[in-house]
């Protein structure tokens, strides 16, 4: 067989360059990144004329749809992108300190609830077992008590930060 298809999305600029780079730092033959077909760029047009922002974005072979996509849009777009029939994995990354991605448990000094029923977390979730044949990754730094999209409470995602400390590491930890 031939190499694996890598559908890639995030919601900033440098996270989509670094994650192209460093995808095919090595040169690998085992990874590529996906032709988007007709199809598949009329769905994420539709959710980017939802947003307000069709015809300002490309819809180039790693997505950068800027911090403007909210919780539903965001994941939206990961499900298209997982829909695919040429990908055959996800990995997705969001920056944040988007105001309009809930990241963040509850909490005191802000509004969000990335554990809400139907929120952030939650729909992930539901993307990893709606397609167990497509392994995907989505990673931000996020608060304390979100883990794996797996649905694994063993597993990690993103960085551990105290909540309201958006983009920057916790004592102790890497960034």
């Amino acid at each position: 067989e031939g190499p694996l298809t890598v559908g890639i999305m995030t919601n900033a600029g440098f996270e989509k360059c670094a994650m192209a780079d460093h995808l095919f730092a090595g040169h690998t033959r085992a990874l590529t990144l996906p032709q988007w077909g007709p199809e598949t760029a009329a769905k994420i047009n539709g959710c980017l004329e939802k947003a307000g922002m069709k015809g300002l974005i490309d819809i180039s072979p790693v997505l950068d749809v800027t911090p403007m996509l909210n919780d539903v849009l965001f994941t939206t777009v990961m499900e298209i992108v997982l829909q695919d029939p040429t990908v055959d994995m996800g990995l997705f990354s969001c920056v944040p300190e988007a105001i309009t991605l809930n990241l963040l448990p509850p909490g005191e000094g802000h509004t969000e609830n990335a554990l809400a029923p139907g929120g952030f977390v939650e729909r992930v979730v539901a993307l990893a077992r709606r397609y167990p044949a497509k392994p995907l990754r989505d990673g931000a730094r996020v608060g304390r008590q979100v883990r794996s999209h797996r649905g694994r409470p063993d597993g990690r995602w993103g960085h551990v930060l105290p909540p309201g400390r958006r983009g920057r590491p916790g004592p102790g930890q890497d960034g």
